[in-house]
């Protein structure tokens, strides 16, 4: 681990709450250089895809039955 990392929440989260795994998601505003969207500002459309996408990943990488979970969840 980098020094300039230390105080990063990230860091915080692993050494005093002991998470074992801890990601950060970045985010720009401006755009991309690369791809289909390369030379265009990201839209609000963008960003909330990106966040479903996200969800999405989370649901697959923790395994969650997503019926079950809401079957849960409304008891």
């Amino acid at each position: 681990m980098h020094k300039s990392k230390e105080t990063t929440a990230r860091i915080a989260m692993w050494k005093e709450l002991k998470i074992p795994t801890v990601y950060t998601m970045e985010a720009s505003f401006c755009g991309s250089e690369i791809g289909k969207n390369a030379g265009l500002h990201f839209t609000t459309e963008h960003l909330m895809e990106a966040g479903k996408k996200l969800c999405i990943a989370l649901l697959i990488y923790c395994d969650i039955d997503v019926p079950k979970a809401l079957k849960d969840i409304n008891n």
